[in-house]
């Protein structure tokens, strides 16, 4: 509420102005939601490549087992097919991780938006809001463990069928 030049006092926002504020609002918030659904789609997908290489991976380390002889040039086709799967995966996973950089740095730049100081403190999370607001790349570790998984797959694979060819 501010005061006029007559003394009464005249509301801070018109109706119009108010229902526009609600409206952008509204949609910042819309956005956030949608953009931290992304982030978890992207991850989510992340932890399926990997999981689906492992599978694959296994299910060449039983070729051997199952087939009892193999040719060398059979060996080195699931030698082959265990490599294509660690690749394959490495770079789909670098492909989420682009998606998920990308999710990452609209969140700040919606929050920017914002200018209800809790949620800005709150988000920060113990850094100072304009810290917290800086795109952070923190979750670098966690491609870093899937492409681990996805190294140790492959030469246990192929250590397997080594071993059991």
């Amino acid at each position: 509420m501010t005061e006029g030049e007559s003394g009464a006092v005249s509301p801070l926002f018109t109706g119009d102005e108010r229902e526009i504020r609600d409206r952008i609002h509204a949609e910042l918030l819309a956005l956030q939601s949608m953009v931290g659904a992304d982030i978890a789609f992207y991850k989510q997908q992340q932890w399926q490549i990997c999981n689906h290489a492992l599978v694959l991976d296994a299910a060449i380390v039983a070729v051997p087992s199952l087939v009892r002889t193999l040719s060398m040039c059979e060996v080195l086709i699931l030698i082959a097919s265990a490599l294509a799967v660690m690749c394959a995966g490495i770079v789909l996973i670098a492909d989420m991780a682009k998606s998920l950089d990308k999710g990452r740095d609209r969140l700040p730049a919606l929050r920017k938006h914002f200018n209800v100081p809790v949620s800005l403190v709150a988000y920060a999370a113990g850094r100072s809001p304009s810290e917290a607001l800086i795109g952070s790349k923190e979750k670098a570790g966690l491609e870093r463990f899937f492409h681990f998984i996805l190294g140790a797959g492959f030469v246990i694979t192929v250590w397997l069928v080594l071993r059991l060819a």
